[in-house]
């Protein structure tokens, strides 16, 4: 089986999905494809905004991510308060 893995480093999710699919690929036995994306011109393309912009988006975020980080036992470093919106604003 072969996955095709789109992913941007700017994504928290990124890192999640990764080690998850680095954890179960001897497992799954799987070929990975690392496709990487620039999410922010996909955004841009799409009308799309990145959840730092939008509150109740980020508030879901985090509680999203603390419980996905918990359902897989990944580990993942907090983010600065202001990531989201100076990464964005570049």
């Amino acid at each position: 089986m072969k996955i095709d893995y789109f992913f941007d480093v700017v994504s928290p999710y990124s890192c999640l999905c990764w080690s998850v699919l680095k954890r179960y690929q001897p497992i799954w036995n799987f070929e990975l494809r690392l496709v990487p994306v620039f999410l922010g011109g996909i955004m841009q393309t799409t009308g799309n905004q990145p959840p730092a912009m939008l509150p109740s988006r980020a508030a879901f975020q985090a509680g999203d991510l603390s419980r996905n980080n918990e359902l897989y036992g990944v580990n993942m470093l907090d983010l600065p308060s202001n990531f989201f919106s100076e990464a964005a604003r570049k």
